[in-house]
């Protein structure tokens, strides 16, 4: 399921890191193709990253409270 679209594919990066932390998987799609070609900056339409049905709850709390610190 689809817990945030960022804008850029460090920021992606950071969720990734942040919930893999926490023992949820994350997917990060089109994560090769925008690493490739970096002068781009943005990617139209932002950067998908995808968790488990299961966690997406999880995964959500624990983004927002990273986003309130």
């Amino acid at each position: 399921m689809e817990l945030h679209r960022c804008t850029a594919l460090h920021e992606a990066h950071f969720i990734r890191s942040l919930l893999e932390s926490e023992g949820i998987e994350v997917l990060i799609t089109g994560e090769h193709s925008v690493g490739m070609q970096p002068f781009l900056g943005l990617t139209p339409g932002g950067i998908p990253v995808l968790v488990p049905d299961t966690d997406l709850e999880r995964a959500r709390a624990i983004l927002d409270s990273a986003q309130e610190d």
